[in-house]
């Protein structure tokens, strides 16, 4: 069992490896070149088109559900609408660039796909449930995130390269490190440790109640969305449904319990449960739709033993060699670094 363990958790590793260095980069490159006094500024006015823009700009954000947090406050304080608010908190801890590229590998094009159209849809739909049921405004003061805070008043610097690798590799990987290690390290548990006829004996392979039995686990679980893809393969790899996998990759990010407590005290109890609620309801949505589309047209979930990338590739080892190098050295810069400095710093997804 414990030579299994470490033989699946090698195996998975090599496989996220080179997919999320890919993503990292596309993360620097966001941070360096997009403004986020802009995106602000965009999505700050009360209309249903703010909504729309607010969910299509959290689509792509490396921000976790902690991360949001801040950033979402500040939305408000800029003048946004509720329904805008909660657009934003529901579709960017979902997905950021970094996991859709780790999506497509682990899991391939449809589920990446897919994973995109649902944050952005959800997006939409809750902060449209929002205006409709909740008209006051936030007036709470502000409280800390657990790990982050905007970067107000940073000095502006000219932006070049270098700032590229040095907010993917250093200061976004060392947020994000620990709980991506752990993310397959609990894929590796389950692969090695679950019987692969668990799920089909006990009935929660297939149907709603798989479904609702993952939402129930992510919700209140504190894991990013790329953590979450290993995990979710690992579900799958032992007979779980897509779309109740899926429910997990939707759940688990997009709120955890530190958040909920975070949330209830700076937007209010009724804005939290109307965050809360439409979050599990849009998961059975689309677990639901995601098992109807693969049932029948028979697109192609990869898992541990199909996916698309080559083992054997030496460029792939070299890579996956590297990164160990680089995450290893974020575990240790996370674990011994001030405080103060990381409540500079901001969550990803």
């Amino acid at each position: 069992m414990f030579i299994d363990f470490f033989v699946n958790l090698i195996d998975i590793y090599i496989k996220m490896a080179p997919y999320m260095v890919l993503g990292l980069l596309f993360v620097g490159i966001l941070h360096v070149y997009v403004s986020k006094e802009r995106i602000i500024k965009a999505v700050g006015k009360n209309s249903l088109g703010s909504v729309v823009l607010a969910s299509i700009v959290g689509v792509p954000l490396p921000l976790c559900s902690c991360g949001v947090v801040p950033t979402s406050i500040e939305l408000k304080k800029t003048g946004a609408s509720n329904g805008a608010v909660i657009s934003f908190l529901t579709s960017t801890p979902q997905t950021g660039v970094d996991s859709l590229i780790a999506t497509y590998g682990m899991m391939g094009p449809f589920m990446a796909v897919f994973r995109a159209i649902a944050a952005f849809l959800s997006g939409i739909f809750a902060g449209v449930i929002t205006n409709v049921f909740s008209k006051e405004e936030i007036t709470k003061k502000e409280e800390s995130c657990c790990c982050c805070h905007n970067n107000e008043g940073e000095v502006k610097k000219k932006k070049s390269i270098k700032d590229v690798f040095t907010y993917a590799f250093d200061e976004f990987l060392s947020e994000i490190a620990v709980h991506f290690v752990i993310g397959v390290m609990v894929a590796g548990v389950i692969t090695a440790f679950i019987p692969d006829d668990f799920f089909i004996n006990y009935g929660l392979n297939t149907g709603i109640i798989s479904i609702i039995m993952m939402i129930i686990i992510g919700i209140p679980m504190y894991i990013c969305s790329t953590s979450s893809i290993p995990v979710a393969v690992a579900f799958l790899i032992k007979g779980i449904s897509p779309g109740a996998a899926f429910a997990f990759l939707f759940a688990g990010p997009i709120t955890n319990a530190a958040t909920v407590v975070l949330l209830a005290k700076t937007i209010g109890k009724k804005l939290t449960a109307i965050y809360v609620i439409s979050a599990a309801f849009m998961a059975l949505v689309f677990g639901t739709i995601c098992n109807m589309l693969v049932f029948r047209f028979g697109f192609q979930i990869f898992t541990q033993g199909t996916s698309s990338m080559d083992m054997t590739s030496g460029f792939n080892i070299f890579i996956s060699v590297i990164f160990l190098g680089l995450l290893t050295r974020s575990i240790i810069k996370s674990r011994v670094k001030p405080k103060t400095e990381d409540s500079k710093k901001c969550c990803s997804n």
